[in-house]
């Protein structure tokens, strides 16, 4: 289980300030080094139909229309499996 949560949202406009111009924190929590690694990786190619992705002590969750195709539901899901393959290996060590 997490120890911290962090809520990242798509905003409705690109800011400098914005997480990668257009992602919005909500909140005071910030992913750690490793989360943050992979978010600058895959945030960006994220299909428009993902709303949001966080984490708390629960894990990883997502927000997404549900217009979302099936293939889009993949991409979101290999993201979210990337996070947690990313703390398992964070624990190992």
């Amino acid at each position: 289980a997490l120890n911290r949560s962090w809520l990242l949202l798509r905003a409705a406009y690109d800011h400098d300030q914005h997480f990668l111009q257009h992602w919005a924190w909500q909140g005071a929590g910030r992913p750690d080094a490793r989360e943050k690694a992979v978010l600058e990786r895959v945030v960006a190619v994220l299909p428009e139909s993902v709303l949001g992705l966080g984490a708390d002590s629960g894990g990883w969750y997502a927000y997404w229309t549900e217009s979302s195709h099936p293939g889009e539901l993949e991409h979101l899901y290999e993201t979210l499996k990337t996070l947690s393959e990313t703390q398992a290996v964070a624990r190992r060590r």
